[in-house]
């Protein structure tokens, strides 16, 4: 029976590896889907966006900004914390926010100090998340902060010699002997902004072959039919008159060509090209098209059949990046294109309705945004003052950092311009972009080995967390739990964790939100042998280290010294005086009318701790915060005091009944049990109030409740005892409101000049859902005659919309 069973199991198995062996392999369509798949999986990639209250700024001022975090065309559901940098042109990172994600949206200030040296500055933001991939594909931009009062560029130090740069890109990778190409072209300045030349193309006999010049921001491009042996020049000339030689692109003997041809009525056509002489085995090709992840497009080329051309439907792409790539039937990829896919339902068309408009000094302006359909999401906007602030040519909006420059590597200068119509002429320029920039979030080789990169920085998607291991004298500590109080006093807030270790010593605590930092106070517990010392050790964040590399040059854009900027940077500094003033307590408490009369100091406690049910009076209430009591557990402390309570048992392992049931306990009015109660530190405790029954303040008060609660900041100070150690640890960064003054009322403060730059900013704006609108308002200054007012936001559903309209004349 047992050789048998053996026998049996063998055979099974070698019928088992014979019938694999002889299923079908995957085709490379089904390889390159598991790929893509595969990496999505792996690496699903976070894009971020920032809308700014404004482009430049000055020195004493404040940096408003709103932060859009995508995923796969929606609001990320990966992380929820983002951090945002205020960096040097040194790399050093002046100021870094913490700030927690919200349905895809977060937002804060940076608060420039009166004395931050003007020049050249960058905002940098990213999740931990994204530093496992190229830091390439962090959100950048770069500002310029000037002095108050003058308009001096402080840009370059040391003088720089005009010069410039040209690179040659031919289309799908390579030029190929006897095969025409087109090859696009690239040309920047001394500073890596575009540079107009114009010029020819030479043999290396010198022989004209054909001319060539820039069309838009220092790009164009020509067709050129290499010949075998021959090499080829270019030579340019900028717009100062200087000349200089390039070497284009040595072509490859043998190979293959891939052309497109960009979009024709929502159509891609694409022709394959190949060198006389190839062997049968480049007869067969696979073309596939990708975006964001996702195939869009797989056809075969096959030149036996005649099969060497086609075109892509694109009705229902989303809008974005498409990677062309052609493959042999291995697998390699051969040639590689990027088009723009420029389809209308990826924007959500967003209107603007002027309600109240008022240019007169101090005026109110009500304005309603309309949202098409039910749609919800997050949506912020800048108001402000067109005498002083000029917009970027260079910069980004939402909808071109999103679609455009989050999926490239290299800088493109004036994005926004492609975005602001569908004409046949931006288009053919905006596939200039794509011709001179290349997909670099995943390399096709890798991703088919199914070959990803290791994780060292797993996504914060629980929020604040505390990390650590814990140890006994034997090493991690197996059967424990750690007890911990947090005290954050920047929000008078005070929680109460307790938690199992794992079995390696292991623990996490999740979803703490507390702002600025806090102080936690720990103890490790061994459970199954009471009293031997547990050693506690807490992981830092990475978010904790320095990140500073600056991974490409600092390139803001420099308005030139005019009226509008001389405007901005003469009110300035009266400005940043006159918000000092307004955030002082000399002006503020003047306004301030107070009738009060006596609270006792019960009922202020009472008041402070309590809520809802939780106040009623039905039994007896205990005073903690000015007591320094010598007792383990609070139920020692409450032996005796309450008639009819009986305790029994250790004070750390109470038994506890009253009138012959079980109370219910709570901590900060949360259900707990006794245990849960016996480890908080009597001197942490402020008030604890023991109810009859019946309770109906919560769960589990039917034979009556005992209530504690723990000390908020501004209590008495304290050090808890019973072998507790302290360790600060930081949270979210504190945010400001902007400051919008209300002229409607009689204030003192309202008596002061108003010259703000920025009338105003809400990053926060939320959608009526029945009416699927907003509304908002705000009061003119004293001197504005025309506002420029940007709206940028997302939809639920992934839609980026943007509008922005000019009140009060031609700009």
């Amino acid at each position: 029976m047992t050789l048998k069973l053996k026998y049996g199991l063998w055979t099974a198995g070698l019928l088992s590896v014979i019938g694999l062996a002889f299923l079908p392999a995957p085709s490379l369509k089904e390889r390159i889907e598991s790929a893509l798949q595969g990496y999505l999986n792996h690496e699903p990639q976070e894009k971020i966006y920032l809308q700014t209250d404004k482009d430049y700024y000055a020195s004493g001022g404040t940096i408003w900004f709103k932060a859009y975090i995508t995923n796969d065309y929606l609001p990320t559901g990966i992380s929820t914390i983002l951090y945002v940098e205020l960096i040097n042109t040194k790399g050093k990172v002046l100021q870094r926010l913490k700030l927690p994600i919200k349905d895809g949206g977060a937002w804060g200030d940076f608060d420039l100090s009166p004395d931050l040296p003007p020049g050249d500055y960058r905002i940098r933001a990213y999740t931990m998340w994204m530093l496992n991939f190229d830091p390439a594909f962090l959100y950048k931009k770069d500002i310029h902060i000037f002095e108050p009062g003058t308009a001096k560029v402080s840009q370059h130090e040391e003088t720089t010699t005009p010069d410039f740069a040209v690179q040659f890109f031919p289309e799908g990778g390579d030029m190929v002997d006897s095969v025409e190409s087109l090859v696009a072209f690239k040309a920047i300045n001394q500073d890596g902004f575009p540079e107009e030349v114009k010029g020819k193309i030479v043999d290396e006999d010198g022989h004209f072959i054909d001319s060539l010049y820039s069309v838009h921001d220092g790009m164009g491009s020509f067709n050129l039919l290499p010949l075998r042996g021959k090499s080829y020049q270019a030579i340019l000339t900028d717009a100062s008159g200087q000349t200089k030689v390039f070497e284009l692109p040595v072509a490859k003997t043998s190979g293959v060509v891939l052309h497109v041809i960009p979009d024709r009525d929502n159509h891609l056509f694409f022709q394959v090209k190949r060198s006389p002489g190839l062997g049968d085995e480049f007869n067969k090709m696979y073309l596939a098209a990708q975006i964001g992840g996702h195939l869009v497009y797989y056809a075969p080329i096959d030149f036996s059949l005649g099969y060497s051309g086609g075109m892509i439907p694109v009705d229902n792409d989303p809008a974005g990046i498409m990677q062309v790539t052609l493959f042999t039937p291995d697998g390699l990829p051969l040639a590689e294109r990027l088009a723009f896919i420029k389809n209308k339902h990826t924007i959500l068309p967003l209107t603007l309705q002027k309600d109240t408009v008022s240019l007169q000094p101090r005026g109110r302006n009500v304005f309603t945004l309309h949202i098409p359909d039910t749609l919800a999401g997050n949506f912020s906007v800048a108001v402000t003052d067109v005498a002083q602030v000029k917009q970027a040519p260079g910069q980004n909006n939402i909808i071109s950092d999103l679609l455009l420059t989050a999926d490239l590597k290299g800088y493109v200068y004036n994005p926004a311009w492609y975005f602001r119509n569908n004409d046949a002429a931006t288009n053919h320029d905006l596939d200039l972009v794509m011709l001179t920039n290349g997909w670099r979030r995943f390399v096709w080789e890798k991703i088919l080995d199914n070959q990803f990169p290791e994780v060292k920085f797993p996504p914060e998607m629980q929020g604040i967390q505390v990390r650590g291991q814990a140890f006994d004298r034997k090493g991690p500590l197996k059967n424990g739990s750690i007890s911990m109080l947090l005290r954050a006093s920047a929000d008078t807030l005070t929680y109460f964790i307790s938690g199992a270790t794992q079995p390696n010593g292991y623990f996490e605590i999740d979803n703490l939100r507390f702002h600025d930092s806090a102080t936690l106070y720990y103890k490790g517990i061994d459970t199954l042998h009471k009293g031997r010392t547990v050693t506690v050790k807490f992981f830092s964040s990475p978010a904790s280290q320095d990140y500073e590399l600056l991974h490409s040059p600092i390139r803001p854009w420099l308005p030139v010294p005019d009226a509008t900027l001389n405007n901005y940077l003469t009110e300035a500094a009266e400005r940043n005086q006159i918000q000092k003033y307004i955030g002082s307590r000399s002006v503020l408490l003047k306004e301030v009318s107070i009738t009060a009369r006596k609270i006792p100091e019960a009922q202020k406690l009472e008041d402070r701790y309590t809520t809802g049910m939780f106040r009623s009076d039905n039994g007896y209430t205990f005073d903690l915060t000015k007591q320094s009591l010598p007792y383990t557990s609070i139920f020692q402390y409450l032996q005796g005091r309450v008639a009819g309570l009986m305790i029994s048992g250790g004070p750390m392992n109470p038994s506890v009944s009253w009138r012959g049931g079980t109370p219910g306990f709570f901590l900060d009015e949360m259900p707990v049990s006794a245990d849960q109660i016996a480890d908080v530190p009597v001197d942490d405790i402020a008030l604890v109030k023991v109810y009859r029954p019946p309770f109906y303040g919560g769960f589990g008060g039917g034979s009556g409740a005992i209530a504690i609660y723990t000390k908020k900041g501004g209590d008495e100070d304290y050090s808890p005892g019973g072998g507790y150690e302290k360790i600060r640890i930081p949270g979210y960064s504190i945010v400001r409101q902007f400051y919008s003054p209300d002229y409607s009322v009689n204030k003192k403060v309202n008596e002061l000049p108003d010259k703000r730059a920025t009338l105003y900013w809400n990053p926060d704006l939320v959608a009526d859902s029945a009416r699927h609108s907003i509304t908002f308002s705000f009061y003119n200054t004293d001197i504005t005659k025309r506002m420029r007012i940007i709206i940028e936001g997302i939809s639920n559903d992934g839609k980026i919309g943007r509008v922005e309209e000019v009140i009060g004349g031609q700009e």
